[in-house]
């Protein structure tokens, strides 16, 4: 049976044990169904959202060779509307609202303004490869960040794929640009030492302790934002979550938890700020409500700023405790376990020191302590 301006609705039964119906329509481009999800799991929503695309005049692919890329991308990274949001729901995967967020300003600032016109059919390995070469310059962003473009658009095209407006990605066939050796620009010891100085010198000493924390574990600022007094013990801080405005508590970025060891006197440093209530350590009132990204690195920049620190970030601490516990010489797997690195090349970023012997970690971490607070 041949559906031209029909449909008829499947129900399906996903990875996660979950039911959906789908619609089937016919393709007369290749005389065969395709198959397309509503995200719905009972029949008459399913009903409602296909009569909904037929009004829209979006249910049919008969034109699908003209579909401009900017049409058919309209709704890509925007909550609840993504479809591939929807498929990752489907299959028991998610989609981080930050990560929905950074997906659509790099569709809207770097890939529709040069690829948005085009046919969906016509964005071919070669328009690509143009595209992603030309995109350092004609953007003004690295070729790191280009490569981040071309990923966003990959996901786009897998859509298109699945949606079957293309039979193949043409991504797929595009080699990505060489990475930037730009190392991280991290503290160094002397900085550090300044920056922290005594408890007077700030004006919330809250954010001192947090950047304590940050220079002898090298956690990331979301991590030590998200403590809560059942993750801090006297020998080691377990890094179980991350706080972040857009997602609130989420999983750390490698999705993994670790154990990041503290020196002695740490975990007095850091429970001193504890109120008692099994909240948040580090926040101002409200328990649930962690102390602000901006708030604690515009302290950090006014210290730096009486200091004459410029170039840095919060992040430097980060890549400063990697170059310490590398010249003190500790174990290059434990690092990358206490770091959360995913593996040997994300470590070696941060790297910014050429020292080669590896002791203990604890006792290089208390060095630096020593160093540090002397």
């Amino acid at each position: 049976m041949r559906f031209r301006n029909e449909y008829t609705l499947v129900k399906r039964k996903m990875q996660t044990g979950r039911s959906v119906y789908y619609y089937a329509i016919y393709d007369e481009l290749t005389g065969k169904r395709i198959y397309r999800s509503t995200g719905e799991k009972t029949k008459a929503l399913a009903e409602k959202y296909v009569r909904e695309l037929a009004e829209q005049g979006k249910l049919g692919i008969k034109d699908r060779v003209m579909t401009r890329l900017r049409d058919y991308a309209a709704d890509f990274f925007i909550p609840g509307k993504c479809p591939v949001e929807r498929n990752n729901r489907e299959r028991g995967k998610s989609f981080t609202k930050a990560t929905m967020s950074i997906r659509r300003t790099s569709l809207t600032e770097h890939i529709l303004p040069h690829l948005g016109n085009l046919p969906v059919s016509g964005i071919t390995p070669s328009v690509i490869d143009k595209w992603i070469v030309g995109l350092p310059e004609n953007d003004k962003i690295s070729r790191t960040t280009a490569n981040f473009q071309l990923v966003t658009l990959r996901v786009v095209l897998d859509q298109a794929v699945r949606d079957g407006l293309l039979s193949e990605n043409p991504c797929n066939k595009v080699e990505t640009l060489g990475n930037d050796t730009k190392i991280r620009n991290a503290f160094t010891l002397k900085e550090v030492t300044a920056i922290l100085g005594k408890e007077e010198n700030w004006s919330n000493p809250m954010v001192r302790t947090i950047c304590l924390v940050a220079a002898l574990t090298g956690m990331r600022l979301g991590e030590i934002r998200a403590l809560r007094p059942d993750c801090v013990t006297p020998e080691a801080i377990l890094v179980k979550y991350s706080y972040s405005n857009i997602d609130g508590l989420k999983c750390p970025k490698n999705g993994k938890e670790r154990l990041a060891p503290i020196p002695d006197g740490m975990y007095e440093s850091i429970m001193k700020w504890n109120w008692g209530d099994g909240g948040y350590i580090f926040r101002m009132y409200k328990p649930d409500k962690p102390l602000s990204a901006s708030w604690i690195e515009k302290e950090l920049r006014s210290r730096m700023d009486i200091l004459g620190i410029k170039g840095k970030t919060f992040h430097s601490f980060r890549s400063f405790f990697n170059t310490q516990m590398v010249s003190d010489n500790v174990n290059a797997e434990t690092l990358r376990a206490v770091m959360g690195h995913a593996n040997e090349a994300m470590t070696l970023r941060y790297l910014h020191t050429d020292s080669a012997e590896f002791p203990a970690f604890r006792k290089a971490q208390e060095k630096i302590v020593n160093d540090i607070l002397a």
